[in-house]
């Protein structure tokens, strides 16, 4: 999948910036390939496949050759380890609850690291996107989410799948931020001294 551009990582840090400057919230955003590298699929599954194979093809009678037999393990797992490298095959292979889990999990990691549960009456909100999984987080902070109706998330949610399905995802991600800005300008209006305590965030993993 391809990175952003110098162009539209200025044009979504922009974003960031005019949503602080309208609410007291700081901002983050961070789009991540995969959530997870999903070694027990990438792994566990070739090297099942590889241990089972030589078995298997000896009763139903289609090899029975020892060199062959020796041969298969190994080239077995290299061949499917080889199809699952891709996110875009192995990611499709992982049950929908576990994507979701994986990408919750990387959101709430990032949003401590990247200092988002320090500022004042605790009002970090991070955008999240796990490319592979297909999944949009938005983390707030409590002194956010406590006066959010999660209705509202899930709408601003709901217009950013729709943007980045029809078109490119920097605009989806501005539209993103700006829908959270507008949201939380009247219900988290920024105070007369609003200072940037969090260093404004586009991070691609």
């Amino acid at each position: 999948m391809a990175r952003l551009t110098q162009l539209d990582r200025e044009r979504v840090l922009v974003a960031i910036t005019e949503a602080e400057r309208r609410t007291a919230a700081e901002f983050a955003v961070a789009i991540a390939s995969s959530a997870d590298r999903y070694a027990e699929l990438r792994l566990l599954a070739p090297a099942l496949l590889a241990i089972m194979a030589p078995p298997f093809l000896l009763a139903s009678g289609l090899l029975d050759e020892p060199l062959w037999l020796a041969s298969v393990p190994g080239l077995l797992f290299l061949a499917v380890s080889a199809a699952l490298l891709p996110n875009a095959v192995a990611v499709r292979l992982v049950p929908p609850m576990v994507r979701e889990t994986r990408a919750r999990r990387l959101a709430q990691t990032l949003f401590l690291e990247l200092g988002l549960a320090a500022p004042r009456e605790r009002a970090g909100v991070l955008l999240f996107i796990a490319r592979a999984e297909r999944r949009i987080e938005i983390l707030a902070g409590p002194g956010i989410a406590e006066r959010i109706d999660p209705a509202d998330w899930e709408r601003i949610v709901d217009r950013f799948v729709r943007s980045a399905r029809s078109g490119p995802l920097p605009a989806a991600l501005v539209g993103a931020v700006e829908s959270v800005a507008t949201l939380l300008s009247n219900i988290f209006p920024p105070a007369e001294r609003n200072p940037d305590e969090v260093a404004n965030r586009l991070i691609e993993l």
